[in-house]
């Protein structure tokens, strides 16, 4: 009876620790994994001999990544490396001093290329930074002359304001490149005029409060608040109407699909905009028509119950885009913005003629953060030939 039980429990661990691999032998899974990746596939089977040993390397390669319980151990492992290393598996993270994180990639296939890009660590040829200045400065032009006040803001990510808590040899080179192609470059586009780009400010905003939240890559609570401020008063001239008191809250970090098993939660602030009669809107239906031009938009939109500004303001952003637009609509009738992240080069035309028309802005912002210069700037290219 004994030895039948021992039989019966093991079968029963066995087939449960690879049940998940069974469903990807005989169904397939091409979602992607906690570790924000495809998992490897199951091989084709070999049809010839030569064939023979590399598929059997890609077996075990599979076996690997479908085992049972992976994400089990992945959570484990990422415990123990972060509180006794300081170390995660994932291949994007750099764990700084003090308890600092930064995203390092947005691509695991290329690990520390944001880092590499914005510290000027990997050198941009001189050809791609005129083809990006040139663009911005025909999208400027050609935006303004149609009637709409164009802009443009560049955020500076966290490891050009913290370099002195990412960990060696990056926190060496980000700190002595104080100073990048960019920041050299930069009145370059419309004569410094039509560009927002507060590294400056954001380097003495640290000394004030939290620009950067530890374990955050995008902006979170007073940052975004305070440069919706400054855009407005410094920028644009406009005097928002009322401000918005504070509160504190905890927020987890926006870094947790790389870091499983982690519940990293960090001081914040947020700010209640419904008692100012503020109508809101998130979701791909905000704006009439632009999902007929664009498969997956996303956008949120803010509306004053009662306007007073006749001012309309549009904004186009990569995902810093979400937290900071309701803040503008202290000094704007209408704010509306929309994720372009997910944006193809075959939708792109249409998509600018469609957004433009149906909100009707006064003020149009392109924002984005500070690794995207070049890339933005060869889809504007193409927009604009």
């Amino acid at each position: 009876m004994k030895k039948s039980y021992q039989i019966f429990s093991l079968t029963f661990v066995f087939i449960f620790l690879c049940l998940p691999m069974i469903k990807h032998l005989y169904v397939g899974d091409k979602i992607k994994s906690k570790e924000n990746r495809n998992l490897i596939q199951r091989p084709a089977q070999p049809k010839d001999l030569a064939s023979l040993t590399s598929y059997t390397s890609k077996v075990d390669n599979y076996l690997a990544d479908q085992f049972g319980f992976r994400d089990v151990f992945i959570r484990t492992a990422n415990r123990l490396r972060y509180h006794l290393f300081n170390e995660t598996t994932s291949k994007q993270i750099t764990m700084g001093k003090n308890g600092f994180i930064f995203l390092n990639s947005h691509s695991a296939k290329y690990p520390y290329s944001l880092i590499n890009k914005v510290c000027d660590i990997t050198p941009v040829p001189t050809n791609d930074q005129d083809k990006a200045i040139a663009a911005y400065n025909d999208f400027i032009t050609h935006y303004n002359n149609l009637g709409y006040q164009t802009s443009i803001a560049i955020i500076p990510t966290k490891s050009r304001i913290y370099p002195e808590n990412l960990l060696s040899p990056q926190a060496d080179i980000c700190q002595q490149n104080s100073r990048t192609w960019l920041d050299n470059r930069i009145s370059d586009v419309s004569s410094g005029i039509g560009v927002y780009y507060p590294i400056k400010q954001f380097r003495l905003w640290k000394n004030q409060f939290p620009v950067y939240l530890k374990s955050y890559f995008h902006w979170n609570g007073e940052l975004p608040y305070q440069v919706a401020d400054d855009m407005m008063k410094n920028y644009w001239h406009i005097s928002p109407d009322f401000d918005v008191g504070a509160s504190d809250t905890l927020v987890q970090s926006d870094l947790k699909r790389f870091l499983q098993g982690l519940n990293l939660m960090n001081p914040s602030k947020k700010y209640n905009y419904k008692e100012f009669g503020i109508k809101e809107c998130r979701g791909r239906n905000c704006i009439e028509n632009l999902n007929t031009v664009y498969k997956r938009v996303i956008g949120f939109r803010f509306i004053r119950e009662n306007p007073t500004t006749h001012r309309q303001l549009l904004i186009l952003a990569d995902s810093f885009g979400a937290k900071i637009t309701e803040h503008f609509i202290r000094g704007f009738d209408e704010v509306n913005m929309i994720s372009i992240s997910n944006l193809t080069l075959a939708e792109q035309k249409k998509f600018y003629e469609t957004v433009l028309k149906d909100t009707k802005p006064t003020h149009f912002l392109l924002l984005f953060h500070d690794s995207g210069f070049i890339g933005h700037g060869n889809r504007l290219n193409k927009l604009l030939k």
